[in-house]
């Protein structure tokens, strides 16, 4: 019995938790939205692969957006470390 006002109450919260963390997505700083875009482009440009046959592989491509992910996050990191 206890149970389902658990359920309940769990059940009416997750909706109000994604708008929560919708609002928080969105409170990006331009600064920090234009920082992600160069740093974006530099991944791009940096893992730019000139054969497109050799990304036909499953595996090359989880390779290639998880170093760009790592790149990228790295970007982030060093331009917040040296800006403040």
């Amino acid at each position: 019995m206890r149970a389902l006002p658990i359920a309940v109450i769990a059940l009416l919260a997750l909706p109000s938790l994604e708008a929560f963390a919708q609002e928080r997505r969105k409170q990006r700083s331009p600064e920090r939205q234009a920082q992600r875009e160069i740093c974006q482009q530099e991944a791009r440009r940096t893992y730019k692969v000139k054969s497109r046959t050799a990304v036909n592989s499953p595996e090359v491509k989880a390779g290639m957006k998880s170093a760009r992910k790592a790149y990228i996050r790295d970007c982030m990191q060093r331009t917040k470390a040296a800006g403040g």
